[in-house]
């Protein structure tokens, strides 16, 4: 059975024993993949996330 493991924050070590700098990036527009896979596949996804504040006038 397939499994995914979330690192969080990995440390800068960790992430030089993968490679990650090394890496290309993948940019795919929206698809289908089959569930299965025949090897093993490591990714690192970089997020960002955008707050907004909405101020509330309390009156």
């Amino acid at each position: 059975m397939s499994q995914i493991t979330i690192e969080h924050n990995p440390s800068e070590e960790r992430l030089q024993a993968l490679g990650v700098a090394g890496w290309s990036i993948w940019e795919k527009e929206i698809s289908t993949f089959p569930i299965d896979f025949d090897e093993t596949e490591t990714a690192y996804i970089w997020v960002t996330v955008r707050i907004r504040e909405k101020k509330c006038n309390s009156g």
